[in-house]
């Protein structure tokens, strides 16, 4: 299972926690929004707000999407995405990030709108940025994971085809002893 995290805070308590994990062929991204700063320590909490549904989210990717998220770094493009659930929608989008002053390249941003289905009215927005050398870092760890996947599947198919040959070879063995007790009378 591997896992990769980056702390986003800062003083305007609006900061972000980002983590991904993933175990064989399932990929989860979590986003927790800032719960608190400390002015003193110049720390901030991200606790308070892990469990509340309002300022944290869990996503599920497949390979397929993390190969796109890995193509828009590789091209400084975009890659956007919808998911659909019994219980909220997301639509996803990952892009270079700019400086809207110096129009200068900053890294990515992921943004991740989530609309509960009981109330399509309030949307909650979830952003994390990258800046270049955390993109790298995100790259890598998506092709791990999609490495990964590809290990996974497999010993799903070995191990789905050893269940077969068992079963098989159960009934063979059960044929031969029913052919054998046959004899016997």
């Amino acid at each position: 299972m591997g896992r990769v995290s980056f702390y986003k805070p800062n003083s305007k308590n609006t900061g972000a926690a980002f983590s991904a994990n993933f175990k064989g062929n399932e990929l989860y991204f979590n986003i927790v929004k800032q719960a608190s700063w400390n002015e003193a320590s110049r720390r901030a909490s991200f606790k308070e707000n892990v469990k509340n549904p309002q300022k944290s989210l869990s996503v599920k990717l497949n390979t397929t999407e993390a190969a796109n998220i890995i193509y828009a770094i590789d091209t400084k493009g975009k890659y956007s995405t919808y998911h659909k659930s019994k219980s909220q929608n997301l639509n996803i989008n990952f892009e270079l990030m700019v400086d809207k002053q110096t129009n200068a390249e900053k890294g990515y941003s992921l943004r991740i709108l989530k609309e509960d289905l009981g109330n399509s009215v309030d949307k909650i927005s979830f952003s994390m940025g990258f800046y270049f050398a955390e993109a790298v870092i995100l790259r890598s760890y998506l092709e791990e994971f999609i490495k990964s996947s590809f290990f996974a599947q497999g010993k799903e198919v070995e191990e789905q085809a050893t269940q077969e040959s068992t079963v098989a070879e159960n009934i063979n063995t059960n044929n031969k002893k029913v052919e054998s007790s046959e004899e016997d009378w």
